[in-house]
Parts: C-alpha cells; sequence; structure tokens
C-alpha cells in the first residue's frame, strides 16, 4: 500500500510543471490568477476553481482537482497552473487555452436534406467551441440521418482542411433515395401474404401517405416479429429471412420476406405437478388446450392465466405456474409440463385505505363487495380496481395484498391517487341528433352536501362541498335545435345504505319540424340496490309541456295529434323499474347481462301506461395478447303504451343509441297530410354488434347491424334494418369519456323514413 501511494505521489508531482514542483507544499495561498482567456469570462473559471483557496495550505492534490474542473468545461484545449513566492505565500497562476470557435458549419452535396436539417442534429452550433470529439462524431450522426430517410447508400465525410479556422465542412455523398415500391412473401404456405403484413412494420411507398423508407433496423424487427408470429402457432422451428432486389437506378426496392416453416407442433400429453389442491382434471377443465391440439403459445399463455385464476378465486395469491414444452421422439409432437407451486391460501384481513385526502374512506368502503374474514380471491379483489377507477375520483388505483395480523392472513391495501372531481366547461359541440350546443356547466361528481365552509376563503379554494362522493351538475346549454337548462343531485348511498336518492329540476326547449316543444319540470327518484346485482327504483315526475309557435302554413296541414297537444300540457308520473347487472364494467362491458323492465303511469292532462324492456348481452369472443378483448354485445327493447298518449311522449326510432342509418326520430308513424312524425304506441329494436381492438387500449372499431320498428299499435307493419361500421375511442380527462362515430347504410326501410349515414355521440357509456 505504502509502495502505491509513493508511486502516485511521483506520477502527481511528474504532472505539474517544474515551476509549480519548486513550490513548497503547505504554504498559505495569496493570490489566485487565471491567463490566457479571451472569450471565455474569467468569473466561469473561477467558477470551477473549488479546492485551492486563498488562505488554505497548498497542495498538489488541489491544484490538480481544480485544472481537471477547468478541462471539463469542454471550452480549453489546454490547462495548466504555475506558482510564484512573494513574502512567503503562494500565488497560484491557472493558464487556459482556449479552444477555437466555429465560425461556420458546410454541408457539401447535401440537396435532398436541407442545411437546415441537419444543423438541428448535430448537436452544437455557430458560436460554439470547437469540439474535434463531437464533430468527428457527427459523421455517423448524419450518416444514420441519410439512411433513416431512405438514402442507403450515402456516405459522410468531414473535411478537416480549415478545421484550424474554426471552419466545420462535411462532405456529402447521397446517391439514390430508395423506396419499398413492393413487399413480397415467399416459402409461406399456412398464412395469407394479407395475414402477415399485418405482423410487420415495413410499408410500401405511398404519395402523401407512407414515405416507405428502407430501413434495415426496422427489415431485421419484421423477421423477428414473424418468426414469433410463426412460433405462437406452433411452427417452432421457423426460420425467416429476407432478399432485397432493387429495379434500376436503385431507387426502387423490393423487399422479399423468405420463410422456411417447418412443421407445426402438436400437443402430446399434458403432465401436471405440484397440484395438491386442485385435482388434474379440475385443471385441465380450465384449459383450452388439450392433447391432439396445434401448439399455439397464445393459448398457453391464456392457459396460465386460467390457472392462476382458479387458485386466485381460492386465496392462494402467491400461486406460481410455470409451463414449458418438451420435444418428444415423434417428429411434431410436444409434451407439456406444468409445474404449480400452489403455496398457502389466505382469507382476507383488514382493508387498508391510502392516498384519499378528500374522499372518505367510507366512499370507498361501499364500493366493495368483499370483507374481512372472506377468502381472498384475487381475481374478485383486483377487478374492484376498475370500479374504483369508474367512480371518476381517482386517476390511479392499485389493490395488492399486504402482510396481515395473522399468518393466515393478508390485508387488502388500496392505494388511490385522487383526481379533480370538480369540472368547469364552458364550450360549443355538435352532435347528430340535437345540431350545435353551447355548454357552460359545473359538475362535482364527488360532492359532499353537508361540509360547508368555515371561512370564504374554503370556499373559492374549493376546499369545500367535497368528500362524499355525491354527484351535482348545474348546466346551461343553448343550442340551434335544442336548449336545456338542469340541476341535478345524486346521493348514491342514503343514510349509508345502498339507497340512492335523485332530485332534478329543469327547462327545456326543442324545435321540432313546425312548431317548439318546452318542458319545465322536477323529478324525484328512490332506488334500492340487493343482491349485489339489482337495483329498484321508484321516481315521480311533475312536468308541463308547452307545444305553441306552430308555423302559420304548418298549422293548416299539421296533424291532428299535434294540433291536439297545442298549448300547455300538465303531466306527472309514477314510475316503477327493476335493472338486473352482472356486466362487470359501466363503461365498457366485456361480459354479463343487463335487463331493466320498467311500468310508468302518468296522469294530469293525459292519462296513460308505459310498460319497457331491455336485455342486452354481453360475451367475450377471444382476448389477445395484450389482453385486449373482442366483445360481441346483442340488445333488445321492446316498448308499450297504452292509454291517452301524446305527441310528446311516443316512442321514435332512428339515431344513435336506436337504429343507426336513420335520422333522429327518422323512424316513425306519419299522419296526413304532411307526413309528418307523430311517434308510436309500440317499438321493437334489436341489435347486434362486434367491437375489437383497433391500436392500444383506448381505440377499438365496431360493426354492427340494427334492426326494428315503431308502429301506430302492437304489430310489425314495416321492419327497417341497417349495416355499418365505426370506432370508439377512449379520452382520460375527468375520468374516462367514451366517444362514438358510426357510419350506417339501411338495407331495408320504409319510402317515408329519413336517413342518416353518419352518426356520432361524445361522453356517453357504450350501451
Amino acid at each position: 500500500m505504502k509502495i502505491k501511494k509513493l508511486l502516485f505521489a511521483v506520477l502527481l508531482v511528474l504532472s505539474i510543471p517544474a515551476s509549480f514542483a519548486e513550490v513548497a507544499v503547505n504554504k498559505p495561498v495569496a493570490q489566485i490568477k487565471i491567463t490566457g482567456n479571451k472569450q471565455v469570462a474569467e468569473s466561469v473559471i473561477r467558477q470551477q476553481i473549488r479546492n485551492v483557496r486563498v488562505g488554505k495550505p497548498l497542495t498538489l492534490s488541489d491544484v490538480r482537482k481544480d485544472v481537471d474542473r477547468i478541462k471539463l468545461t469542454g471550452k480549453f484545449s489546454d490547462v495548466f497552473a504555475t506558482t510564484e513566492v512573494k513574502n512567503g505565500k503562494a500565488i497560484v497562476i491557472f493558464h487556459v487555452q482556449e479552444k477555437p470557435l466555429i465560425n461556420a458549419i458546410q454541408f457539401n452535396g447535401a440537396k435532398s436534406i436541407s442545411p437546415k436539417e441537419l444543423r438541428g442534429i448535430l448537436g452544437f452550433s455557430e458560436g460554439d467551441f470547437l469540439d474535434e470529439f463531437k464533430i468527428r462524431g457527427a459523421v455517423q450522426t448524419i450518416l444514420q440521418h441519410y439512411r433513416d430517410a431512405g438514402f442507403t447508400e450515402a456516405s459522410v465525410e468531414l473535411d478537416d482542411s480549415e478545421l484550424a479556422d474554426g471552419v466545420v465542412i462535411y462532405n456529402i455523398v447521397e446517391g439514390p433515395r430508395v423506396r419499398i415500391r413492393k413487399i413480397h412473401f415467399e416459402g409461406n404456405r399456412s398464412f395469407s401474404d394479407r395475414r402477415l403484413g399485418g405482423q410487420i412494420h415495413t410499408k410500401t411507398y405511398l404519395w402523401l401517405i407512407r414515405s416507405g423508407t428502407y430501413r434495415e433496423s426496422q427489415i431485421q424487427d419484421d423477421i423477428i416479429a414473424l418468426r414469433n408470429f410463426y412460433r405462437r402457432h406452433g411452427f417452432l422451428d421457423a426460420q425467416v429471412g429476407r432478399r432485397l432486389d432493387y429495379g434500376p437506378y436503385r431507387e426502387n426496392l423490393t423487399v422479399t420476406f423468405v420463410i422456411n416453416e417447418g412443421m407445426q407442433y402438436t400437443i402430446g400429453k399434458i403432465d401436471i405437478t405440484g397440484n395438491r389442491h386442485f385435482t388434474k382434471d379440475e385443471i385441465l377443465d380450465v384449459m383450452s388446450l388439450e392433447p391432439g391440439d396445434v401448439l399455439n403459445l397464445d393459448k398457453l399463455d391464456a392457459d396460465k392465466r386460467a390457472i392462476l385464476s382458479l387458485y386466485g378465486q381460492e386465496g392462494f395469491i402467491y400461486a406460481k405456474v410455470k409451463i414449458k414444452y418438451v420435444y418428444t421422439d415423434t417428429p411434431g409432437v410436444v409434451d407439456l409440463k406444468i409445474d404449480i407451486k400452489e403455496g398457502k391460501s389466505y382469507k382476507i384481513g383488514q382493508i387498508i385505505i391510502r392516498g384519499n385526502e378528500r374522499t372518505q374512506d367510507r366512499v370507498v368502503r361501499r364500493t366493495l363487495d368483499f370483507y374481512p374474514g372472506d377468502t381472498f380471491d384475487v381475481g374478485k379483489v383486483e377487478s374492484h380496481e376498475r370500479k374504483l377507477y369508474e367512480t371518476r375520483l381517482f386517476s390511479d388505483v392499485k389493490i395488492s395484498p399486504a402482510k396481515g395480523l395473522s399468518p393466515d392472513e393478508r390485508d387488502v391495501e388500496i392505494k388511490v391517487k385522487e383526481t379533480e372531481t370538480t369540472r368547469f366547461m364552458a364550450g360549443m359541440g355538435i352532435t347528430s341528433n340535437s345540431g350545435v350546443i353551447g355548454n357552460l356547466s359545473i359538475e362535482s361528481w364527488n360532492f359532499n352536501l353537508f361540509d360547508w365552509p368555515r371561512t370564504w376563503g374554503e370556499f373559492f379554494r374549493g376546499q369545500a362541498f367535497k368528500g362524499a362522493g355525491q354527484t351535482l351538475k348545474i348546466s346551461l346549454e343553448p343550442g340551434t335545435e335544442v336548449s336545456r337548462f338542469r340541476i341535478d343531485f345524486t346521493e348514491p348511498y342514503l343514510f349509508d345504505r345502498p339507497l340512492s336518492l335523485g332530485l332534478s329540476g329543469y327547462l327545456f326547449e326543442r324545435d321540432r319540424d313546425g312548431y317548439t316543444e318546452k318542458r319545465a319540470g322536477m323529478m324525484v327518484s328512490l332506488g334500492k340496490r340487493f343482491k349485489k346485482i339489482y337495483t329498484a327504483r321508484i321516481g315521480f315526475r311533475l312536468e308541463n309541456v308547452d307545444v305553441d309557435d306552430i308555423d302559420y302554413h304548418y298549422w293548416i296541414f299539421a296533424p291532428k295529434d299535434i294540433l291536439d297537444a297545442e298549448g300547455s300540457n300538465l303531466l306527472t308520473s309514477l314510475k316503477l323499474s327493476l335493472v338486473r347487472d352482472t356486466t362487470d364494467s359501466f363503461f365498457m362491458p366485456t361480459r354479463g347481462t343487463r335487463m331493466e323492465a320498467s311500468w310508468e303511469q302518468a296522469g294530469g292532462d293525459y292519462t296513460f301506461s308505459k310498460l319497457i324492456g331491455k336485455f342486452t348481452y354481453y360475451k367475450t369472443l377471444r382476448t389477445d395478447v395484450f389482453d385486449r378483448k373482442t366483445i360481441w354485445a346483442s340488445n333488445a327493447v321492446i316498448g308499450y303504451i297504452s292509454g291517452d298518449c301524446p305527441v310528446f311522449e311516443r316512442f321514435y326510432g332512428g339515431g344513435i343509441g336506436s337504429i343507426r342509418g336513420f335520422a333522429y326520430r327518422g323512424v316513425s308513424p306519419r299522419q296526413w297530410p304532411d307526413d309528418t312524425q307523430v311517434g308510436g304506441d309500440f317499438e321493437l329494436l334489436v341489435g347486434n354488434e362486434l367491437s375489437f381492438p383497433l391500436a392500444g387500449k383506448k381505440l377499438r372499431g365496431v360493426t354492427f347491424l340494427d334492426m326494428g320498428t315503431v308502429e301506430d299499435d302492437i304489430g310489425i307493419t314495416d321492419w327497417r334494418a341497417s349495416v355499418g361500421f365505426g370506432i370508439r375511442l377512449v379520452i382520460d380527462y375527468f375520468g374516462p369519456i367514451p366517444m362514438a362515430f358510426d357510419f350506417a347504410w339501411p338495407i331495408s326501410s320504409n319510402d317515408d323514413d329519413d336517413t342518416q349515414v353518419f352518426s356520432f355521440s361524445l361522453g356517453a357509456a357504450f350501451r
């Protein structure tokens, strides 16, 4: 160790100029000088001198550290220090030699890519200190930029003839710009070119849409993607390569992916080890793969999740499943080896909630349907992440097990991140059903009616009326066709019981075809949830409906039912409804059913009864490797009105949420003399929709078939049907906001129907 220290001291002394080595160590520093700097301010250099201090004894180590710090600024080609001794004290002089400045940057031969674009990728610019390391390293940066733009034969060299004068010159030979014109697949027998084309990111040139740029790195990634695709479908020995065929002048390129599929492997036998709680047959029952099936690695992953889910239902939180395939002596056959480490089954201990600074604990707990002492059902517990997220109270929810008080228990730890739950909105929108609508509203979905502010400051800082999970919305929406003002209040858990209270007051005005409909009213409802999936509700409505502003021309030819409703109409009603909902999500159901039956008895100026039944069924048809689901939804609505029902309370069809491909209220019985829609007393609507992922987890596509009719009375005289497609987009802004855009074309219609190809909605659940 002493020898190493001695060698270090010798090297340190040799690295210091001779004039400095003569200075006696430990003499106090009287002054620090800097010389040689012209462009760099002395203050900048002094900021780097942190070890040598005036009044402090001088050491070789301190000087060397400060010399190195000055060098690291990158502004100097050389830095060294000397000293003078005066009156028994040391004067330290730091000598710096500045690097030359970059006076100009030139790109000789750059034609297809502008000098401005090339300067933007260099990492240095004119006026910077000339750093040869950066300048020479930029050769590869420029070359890669050309390669990424399709100039596969480009070359770049640094001309350093004028480097000493601060002129940086790059000589560029661009060569031809290569564009991919065709992509072929060779050797593929089991999958079509179109199917394989969906697995790669390399695309052909398409003017203004796709660049068709050739990138070797992307080609290699596509080779890996194709090989993995084949392996996932049982072709474990598949090999993929590529061949490049250039056209004249090497500007056009055909890329051919050469595939050797090999044999497709099937499953021989399935061996299961480590299972004690479940029998082999019980485990095989939840698996989709069985002996004789093609070895599909996607299905294998899904089977692994299914086995973990089976154990998770019984409290085996830490169960592990390892599935591997083993080659057999039989060509094309592999055996599956499933090794299970069950671990221990746990009960639920405490339920701990963290992160809710404003939201009351009870608001979170009442969303849960598991309790201390229950078996720790992993899937059931984790499903509440989505339920809590859909309350729109939290931007992030994480539920995980934590060590409990008992060895047989695991606590449920719920970590939430609160989001802003009050929204002020001012804007304008347009819908296919209601035209242009302005919006000025305030909505709080974590309202607390009893949390009054103690000071005005609390009120204006938004520290009051929060935390109880109630909903208050006040909205003013003037529009070209519809104008309304509403105040809505909802208490979802009245008296901390599964009772809901709803209060609403509203003003509504809508221009109909030749007249105006105005409504002013209030509604009160009380609901009761029971057995987790049922909700019973009773509601009372008090409303005044004005039908007026009938056009003079229209008044002459107005249908009788509209003229009968002209003027002020008092309407009261009592409504009873029952809902059975087993779906797994409100915003995007993937499985389960929702059934609703309602009966409304109206009085006042009119006496009638309205019966409505609704049914929707959801089923997941496929789950991909990204856990995205393809979902089939089927729905039916049937309604009947008996009694003296006015035109403004009848059934109408068409538009989004009804029969797409037809205009809003475009499907309806009509009356002489102007064939005006007057609504019907019977409706039957049937729909089927297939929803599938397009990109990420927020963008989906749909195809659908809508059918139905609206009639004067029970019966079917005209049947409408339409087919179409659309997209669904969910925006995470103040909670998930779904958007729907649909294109539909009638395939069966009545001559009087009003059709409409495009329809859309914003903010409504996909039901």
